[in-house]
């Protein structure tokens, strides 16, 4: 019985695991001026909730427009 828990347990760690990872996405933001990118930031990783806050974020002011893209 101890070993099917153990088993069971660890069945579940590894699923939970790789389907969070799967939820992931590195995202960057990118600045536009006049519809030519003119400054991009290092990437960095977002999952979950924290991905579903930034993605597709757009900011404009003036002629500069700034956008997190994620991929």
């Amino acid at each position: 019985m101890r070993k099917l828990f153990f088993l069971a347990f660890t069945v579940l760690a590894v699923t939970v695991l790789v389907s969070c990872k799967n939820d992931c996405k590195n995202c960057r933001w990118v600045t536009y001026e006049d519809g030519v990118k003119i400054s991009e930031d290092s990437p960095a990783e977002y999952c979950g909730s924290q991905l579903n806050n930034v993605d597709g974020q757009t900011a404009t002011v003036g002629n500069r427009t700034t956008v997190m893209v994620c991929n």
